[in-house]
């Protein structure tokens, strides 16, 4: 009577095991919420496009600080390309965060090349993508 009583216990155990070691890496690729990156990314002050955009403005930028927060700009960006649209189609977020991928990856050529003025640029055209993505892909309150 133990005996199946073990066994039993043993497979599920080994059950359980397996289950969560192929649940950890089916899902190990699975990128953040929206909201996470987008916070990461834009939240006033703190958003790496923010400070981004007040290190570009200095007279003499600290070029290794802008391209540290840049390549963590196109990293979030390329994290975004990988999610599922949290309102709206799909074809339309993956054309958004394409777009926004393309932004940040000109913005990290413009920074490497240290050209402060198309930096800027680049910082401003990312800015004003915000809406009419919003419109059509932020969860409605």
């Amino acid at each position: 009577m133990t005996r199946p009583l073990v066994r039993g216990l043993a497979i599920a155990a080994c059950l359980t095991l397996t289950i969560t070691v192929v649940a950890r890496v089916c899902c190990a690729d699975e990128p953040p919420p929206v909201k996470e990156i987008m916070q990461k990314a834009h939240k006033e002050k703190t958003g790496v496009l923010m400070i981004l955009q007040d290190q570009l403005i200095e007279k003499t930028p600290d070029w290794p600080a802008i391209q540290k927060n840049t390549k963590e700009l196109v990293k979030l960006a390329e994290t975004l390309e990988k999610t599922k649209p949290p309102r709206g189609s799909a074809k339309g977020w993956n054309q958004r965060t394409a777009e926004y991928r393309e932004g940040t990856n000109n913005l990290a050529k413009y920074v490497d090349a240290k050209n402060q003025d198309k930096a800027q640029g680049e910082i401003g055209f990312l800015a004003s993508r915000c809406m009419g993505c919003h419109r059509e892909h932020k969860p409605e309150k």
